[in-house]
């Protein structure tokens, strides 16, 4: 993209990254860090003057196992 002068960059994070959850510290930890890293990485293409876009998406929604594992692991009796 550099030598071009031109591209996209689109990071995704997670609503995690927006706002934080009870037993989920190292999710959101990574997420927000993602969005951190982005609005970074924007501001300093835009420094350098280069025309790439720099986005963040934080899905939602999606259906993992992530909750219950997470549960599991602090609180093995109730899980």
């Amino acid at each position: 993209m550099k030598p071009a002068d031109a591209g996209y960059t689109v990071n995704v994070a997670s609503v995690f990254g927006l706002v934080a959850a009870p037993i989920q510290t190292a999710y959101c930890f990574s997420k927000f860090a993602v969005r951190g890293a982005t609005d970074a990485l924007r501001q300093e293409v835009e420094f350098l003057g280069q025309n790439i876009q720099v986005a963040c998406a934080s899905p939602a929604g999606i259906k993992t196992p992530i909750a219950q594992r997470a549960k599991a692991v602090l609180h093995p009796k109730s899980a």
